[in-house]
């Protein structure tokens, strides 16, 4: 019996191109962005950093914890450009500082959804070229969000189980 159903994401910003499905038993979802990047081009002849906020909610109906999954890629040329996001589901952070100018984005945050609360998701990008390279270039992008309802499994009176990986 699922205690916690994901019934729907909706994004303040419909600009962001965003599509989803949803488990028939609403025990996941996924949420798809066209358009949720920002960048930092030498043909922007803006030299402050570039950012994009967006905030959205997932519906929820019930209690329960959720494993939420976030997927995205950052690229930047020039030794003091970046590029990352920031995010919160509720208040569990999500880090997405890449290791790497050219490295994906992935993050998961464990989330505790409480009866008759809705999962508020926040997410800033930014990128900033190097001022001091005149083809420096910065992106950063966030391509999905996957929610999924963590099943409640009792151990009270319950021996562990271990198990082993065999070569």
């Amino acid at each position: 019996m699922q205690v916690l159903s994901l019934e729907s994401a909706a994004f303040e910003d419909a600009g962001l191109g965003v599509n989803g499905t949803r488990a028939g038993d609403g025990s996941a979802l996924s949420i798809l962005f066209k358009h949720l990047a920002v960048s930092s081009s030498p043909a922007s002849k803006d030299l402050a950093p570039q950012v994009l906020r967006a905030k959205g909610r997932v519906r929820c109906i019930g209690s329960g914890w959720v494993k939420l999954d976030m997927r995205g890629a950052c690229l930047s040329s020039g030794p003091a450009s970046f590029a990352h996001a920031l995010a919160w589901a509720d208040d569990s952070p999500l880090h997405l500082l890449p290791d790497r100018s050219d490295a994906p984005l992935c993050s998961s945050a464990l989330v505790r959804i409480e009866g008759g609360k809705d999962l508020q998701l926040h997410l800033t990008l930014l990128a900033q070229r190097d001022p001091t390279e005149a083809n420096s270039e910065a992106l950063c992008v966030v391509d999905s969000i996957d929610i999924k309802v963590l099943a409640a499994r009792s151990l009270q009176g319950q021996p562990y189980q271990t198990w082993s990986a065999s070569k």
